[in-house]
């Protein structure tokens, strides 16, 4: 049955089928006699030397987490298609392409729905069918033709503690934190010819109040993707200087500001350095790198696309970093101080920093570092989840883990790789 799972993804990611007729088929290989809640588990048992009993208490548990599990999944994507929604509605785009972009991503919402009918199909349905349905997203900005080229540049004051704020549909955004009294902003705009002839004017607007400067390009209503305006900005901060940035299309990299980044996103690849405070992403298809030199708070939501955040003081506050598919990693110093939980249907989950072990199931490590001040929540449904110590120069060799036996007493170190749960 396996076997017709997989060709059916593969119909699937072939576009032989639609992602409605492949949950129909989904649905059929199921056995018409086995209850819902036993084809929706999470797989098959792990083999051991008898057969596992029809009542078996672990079989009843794993099975409710695997249930609780799917369903803050599915919230999470529909949590991460309402925060699309409410950036493209941000980002200065006309009604026509803020529909069609939003149908793309919720196409690879039904997707996710698709394979999380069976969990049996995590491993591979999940990367097979949202992969290929968020591919779409970025051919909807395929450039075609040579574009009309001009240029626009603003500068002005931006207090050492206030906002920048930057909403650009479609196109790259460099940001770099430097010792200077007044922001500069530079940006290049390529727009095609209409069916006319005629080039469509791309304003940007800048407006200034309070803490906040807000930057916006417009692109208008009759616009057609491959002829979409693309705005590429350069920009230069002073340091301090916190940054919000709403983007459809396009990758964003950020170095030297030393202050807060908010980000959301549709499709592209976001890197950022020498961030402090608070870092908070949601994107639906593109990788993420971040390093802080200090973290209060980190929230990640994606939906494809690997993570990697790297945080350089002892971390004590809240991070919740949440994939639908991709690997997530979190680099912390041994000093930190939290407790965590990190879940996943499909992958690995791993902590190399020293560590009291507080539950250990088949999809689940909780554990506490230091006295447990901060919180750490790390779920995902395909990739691994792995935090590693933030220390240069170190090897990558697990530390010894404390765990904690059934009778509630902390036991001896565990061998090396205690600390790991195959998924």
């Amino acid at each position: 049955m396996e076997e017709e799972r997989l060709l059916i993804l593969q119909m699937l990611r072939d576009g032989k089928i639609t992602v409605e007729q492949a949950a129909q088929l989904l649905d059929a290989l199921r056995p018409s006699a086995a209850p819902k809640d036993a084809a929706e588990s999470e797989g098959p048992a792990e083999k051991t030397g008898t057969a596992p009993q029809p009542h078996q208490e672990g079989a009843t548990d794993q099975r409710l987490d695997a249930e609780a599990f799917r369903q803050s999944m599915k919230e999470t994507a529909q949590n991460i298609s309402e925060s699309v929604r409410s950036a493209l509605g941000e980002a200065g785009l006309g009604d026509d392409l803020r529909r069609t972009i939003a149908d793309a991503v919720d196409s690879a919402m039904r997707g996710l729905r698709v394979s999380l009918r069976g969990l049996r199909d995590l491993g591979s349905g999940v990367s097979v069918v949202v992969g290929e349905s968020l591919r779409g997203v970025g051919d909807l900005f395929s450039e075609g033709g040579t574009p009309h080229i001009s240029s626009w540049s603003w500068q002005g004051k931006i207090p050492a503690v206030g906002v920048f704020a930057l909403h650009n549909p479609n196109g790259d955004v460099t940001i770099e934190g430097a010792e200077v009294e007044a922001a500069s902003v530079k940006a290049v705009i390529r727009a095609w010819e209409k069916a006319d002839g005629t080039v469509p004017p791309v304003p940007i607007t800048v407006e200034e109040g309070g803490q906040v400067v807000r930057i916006r390009t417009r692109v208008g209503e009759r616009i057609h993707f491959g002829h979409m305006p693309r705005v590429d900005f350069q920009i230069t901060l002073p340091r301090g200087v916190n940054v919000e940035i709403h983007t459809v299309n396009g990758d964003v990299r950020l170095e030297g500001t030393g202050a807060s980044l908010t980000v959301r996103s549709v499709n592209g690849d976001l890197t950022a350095r020498q961030l402090a405070g608070e870092l908070s992403v949601h994107t639906v298809n593109g990788d993420v790198s971040a390093e802080m030199t200090r973290a209060d708070r980190i929230e990640i939501q994606s939906v494809s696309g690997d993570v990697v955040c790297r945080v350089a003081a002892p971390f004590s506050g809240r991070a919740d970093l949440q994939s639908v598919s991709g690997d997530m990693e979190l680099y912390l110093p041994s000093a930190s101080d939290f407790t965590a939980e990190m879940q996943a249907l499909s992958g690995d989950l791993d902590c190399r920093l020293p560590h009291v072990q507080l539950e250990r199931r088949r999809r689940v490590l909780s554990l506490r570092v230091g006295s447990g001040h901060g919180h750490l929540r790390m779920k995902t449904i395909s990739g691994d989840l792995v935090v590693r110590e933030f220390a240069g120069g170190q090897s990558g060799a697990k530390p010894p883990v404390t765990e904690t036996p059934d009778d509630g007493e902390p036991g001896p170190a565990g061998p090396p790789d205690a600390s790991g749960v195959e998924g």
